[in-house]
């Protein structure tokens, strides 16, 4: 008997105490304090709790049991007046009583799903900051050598970690190498939709120069700023690396105030596409981005919106044709198949590479094979195929389920696999390479609900020397693994060929068993390759023509 339960075993009468015990092995303490954060500042038994309370507050012991859910489907629990998950473990489990309602996951996504501007309400206001748009136009006015790059983006990069604040901040780095300077306009309240505003005045940026932090700033003071600038003779481009947050009529409007000024449009998603930038009918199933009046938009939670939003980037798109940009064919291929937006030109251009080191790495040998998911555990990055997963073999000895990424990202509250905090960011960016590598992961799950535009995550994975499992509708997630080590993974087709994977265990462990080889992810190549590229050539048709008048 363990001192907790000789404790209770005093404390506790002996009816309650034999159902205490009862629930022991069936009960998830560390998932029922982090789902009840009241509880585990009470200082009072979890499980103790539950068993008096909890469940008649609708609370859930474990991640597989519903207590309100087992309630309503089995009245004579009801009638007994008996906690759902005593009754289950007594007689309930032998009985075959289901204990979640079924395809749980997908109905909760889809029940949750909620129009861009329902999510917006809760957006919080963010704290004001100082105003200092008079030493940044000082700034920018005494940089007399090369040009200025305005980037726009949906989160201030410097503060936020994912890939597309990875490479605004490489893009940020190589202009400054160039002489260029780098001025990125964020909204200054961050939004899940276009923002509603589109007048000049009453737009206000989160504004970074070169780095540094300048905010805030009305889109007529920046506006106001090019044009002098342009006036001067300033070369000037623009980037466009996410819309979620802006307003596209004050975009425009600030992109066409420098005369024969490019401007480059990023497909790090489908946000062009959909105000659901990755194409997930009501948050749970790639939709293929159909026609604004298809049927199928009229049953998605995003359908409605749909259209202004289109029309909003359609009339953006037709006041700069910018150029498109595509970290991989994936995106470009999806983006030109199902849009018509007016553009300029389209490029792939590839925002990392992976470098392989020739010798190979022997595989970990002994102890149950070490799975993991990496980095946030969102439906749309695989997640709710992870806990699939959890739900089949959590409990079988041949394997230890492991969950990478930040401290506290866990909505979930899952504590069937373990937890390793992770944070990748701009001072760190090898931090999950390397974490996967010191914990010698065998296989990470890359299973993605949308095709992923270009997936850092997949290069971490191969640099590590770990085993990727992916699906054929992962974007450019099999394409990474076939351009550099196509045996160090396994393409499946469905979730069933994953479940027949891991059940059967020999044909995985076999996969597993094959040398693997580690490398290092190097910046490739970002917005830069191509706009001082035409500027350099602009640079020299000037000076040609300039020979020939002298010349003349």
């Amino acid at each position: 008997m363990s001192d907790k339960s000789g404790l209770m075993k005093n404390l506790l009468e002996d009816h309650e105490y034999i159902r205490w015990v009862a629930i022991g092995d069936d009960f998830d303490e560390a998932y029922y304090c982090a789902k009840n954060p009241d509880v585990a500042q009470s200082g009072i038994d979890a499980r103790l709790h539950y068993l008096r309370t909890g469940w008649l507050e609708g609370r859930n012991p474990n991640t597989w049991f519903d207590s309100a859910y087992y309630l309503l489907r089995n009245a004579d629990v009801v009638a007994a007046q008996v906690n759902p998950l005593l009754h289950y473990v007594w007689q309930g489990r032998l009985e075959g009583r289901i204990t979640k309602r079924p395809h749980d996951a997908v109905r909760t996504i889809i029940e949750r799903a909620r129009p861009s501007h329902h999510r917006a309400v809760h957006f919080p206001q963010t704290a004001p900051l100082p105003d200092e748009i008079d030493y940044l136009i000082a700034r920018i006015s005494e940089h007399k050598t090369g040009g200025l790059v305005v980037s726009f983006g949906h989160d201030d990069y410097a503060e936020n970690i994912g890939g597309v604040q990875r490479l605004t901040g490489e893009e940020a780095t190589d202009y400054a190498a160039s002489g260029w300077q780098y001025l990125h306009l964020s909204p200054a309240r961050p939004l899940p939709m276009l923002s509603p505003e589109r007048e000049l005045d009453h737009y206000i940026f989160s504004v970074r120069l070169d780095g540094d932090i300048f905010g805030p700033a009305n889109a007529a003071q920046i506006l106001t700023l090019l044009i002098e600038l342009s006036q001067n003779g300033r070369a000037i481009d623009f980037i466009i690396h996410h819309l979620m947050g802006q307003s596209p009529e004050v975009v425009a409007t600030i992109c066409n105030s420098v005369a024969d000024a490019e401007a480059y449009f990023w497909l790090h998603d489908f946000y062009a596409l959909c105000s659901n930038h990755n194409l997930l009918r009501n948050d749970w199933k790639y939709c293929h981005a159909p026609g604004r009046d298809s049927t199928a938009c009229r049953i998605c939670a995003y359908g409605r919106e749909r259209s202004d939003h289109l029309e909003r980037i359609a009339h953006l798109f037709e006041q700069i044709r910018p150029s498109i940009l595509a970290p991989s064919q994936t995106p470009l291929s999806i983006w030109l198949d199902r849009s018509s937006l007016d553009h300029n030109r389209a490029y792939v251009v590839s925002i990392g590479k992976l470098v392989v080191a020739e010798d190979p790495v022997l595989p970990r040998v002994g102890g149950p094979l070490r799975i993991a998911f990496i980095g946030h555990d969102s439906h749309a990055k695989g997640w709710t195929t992870f806990q699939a997963l959890l739900d089949r073999f959590s409990g079988d000895a041949r394997y230890d389920f492991i969950r990478l990424g930040v401290e506290g990202d866990t909505p979930s509250g899952d504590n069937r696999c373990r937890h390793i905090h992770v944070r990748a960011d701009r001072d760190d960016r090898d931090a999950m390479t390397l974490a996967l590598a010191e914990n010698e992961i065998d296989a990470v799950l890359l299973w993605p609900a949308w095709p992923e535009t270009f997936s850092y995550a997949a290069h971490e994975v191969l640099a590590a020397g770990s085993f990727l499992i992916t699906h054929a509708d992962a974007g450019n997630v099999p394409s990474v693994l076939a351009a550099y080590v196509p045996l160090q993974g396994v393409v499946l087709e469905n979730v069933d060929e994953l479940f027949e994977l891991f059940a059967a265990g020999d044909r995985l462990a076999a996969l597993l068993k094959r040398p693997r080889q580690q490398g290092v992810i190097l910046p490739h190549q970002n917005t830069t390759h191509m706009s001082l590229k035409r500027h350099a050539v602009l640079r020299d048709q000037r000076q040609s023509a300039w020979m020939e008048t002298a010349l003349a």
